[in-house]
Formats: C-alpha cells, structure tokens, sequence
C-alpha cells in the first residue's frame, strides 16, 4: 500500500514541477491589490527560490496605507510599481509610491495572475451602530469596502487577466 501512495505523490509532484517550470505558470506576471493579498507573492519568491527554472515577475502591488506599503517595498523586493489606490488602478494610471513625489505611473496590462483583498472595515461589528448594512451595495458602497471592491471588479473588467486569479477577503 505504502508503495503505491508513494506512487501516486511522486505522480503528483512531477504534475506539480511541470506546470512551474514547463507549464502553465511559467512566465506568470502577477499583481496583487490591497495589504493581506501580499502572502501569495512571497510564496511565488520561496517557489523561485527553491524550484528550478520556475520563472515570475512581481508587476505592481497596491496599497493605500503608506506604512503597509513601505512595508510590501521591503517584502516584496522584485516588484515594478507600488501603487498607493486600488481606486485608481482602472483609470490606467496611478500613484506610484516607488517614484518622487508618489508620480503616477502606468498600470501594467500584461498580468496573468492576481491576489485581491478588500478592507472589511465597514462590514466590522466591532464599529456597531455605525456598521455599514450593506458595503457591497452597487448603488451606495460603503466608503472602504465597497469603493475599494467595487475599483477592483472594475480593473479585472477593464485589463482582463488572461489566466488564473484569487480573491480573498484580508
């Protein structure tokens, strides 16, 4: 029996190293948008680090808390663009904390792969009363969940990834 699981995970793992080396993911460029998101990029550096001829590129991370950012800036050392709003990334241009002055720069349009979060500071029932009721409302968003959700559907509409994205809630 223990032969044959042996089997099946050896199987599984050469699966596994052909898509990061030969596959799928090979050449992915990827993004990420909102602190909490950041995790899956330092799995893509361990990966580069350990995986032979796995091949990635960091495009842009955005984040509108400036320390948060200064902090994915020191984490996150092969990205191009850290750009300061979500809002602003479907606009095609944006702040760049990375350039003087935070100038904005173009929003890449080439990536292949994402991570989103969103605050879910509005939804909080430790703000009680002053929770919003419905944050994702499309006619009245709520001013951190909602605007922030709402800009990153708009930016996965406007530069369709072309392969494979995650969403999850920080």
């Amino acid at each position: 029996m223990f032969e044959s699981l042996k089997s099946v995970s050896r199987h599984h793992y050469d699966l596994h190293m052909h898509a990061l080396t030969e596959g799928v993911l090979k050449g992915e460029q990827i993004c990420n948008i909102c602190a909490g998101s950041d995790c899956p990029v330092l799995c893509h550096e361990a990966l580069a680090d350990v995986v032979k001829g796995y091949e990635w590129g960091h495009l842009f991370s955005a984040e509108w808390d400036v320390p948060q950012n200064e902090l994915l800036q020191e984490l996150c050392t092969h990205c191009v663009h850290f750009f300061l709003d979500a809002v602003e990334l479907s606009t095609g241009k944006a702040a760049d904390h990375k350039l003087p002055d935070d100038a904005k720069a173009s929003v890449p349009r080439d990536a292949n792969g994402g991570y989103a979060g969103f605050p879910c500071i509005d939804m909080s029932f430790l703000k009680g009363k002053n929770r919003w009721s419905d944050p994702l409302d499309p006619k009245n968003p709520s001013p951190a969940t909602g605007r922030v959700f709402y800009a990153i559907v708009a930016w996965i509409k406007k530069f369709a990834m072309s392969s494979h994205g995650s969403c999850s809630r920080t």
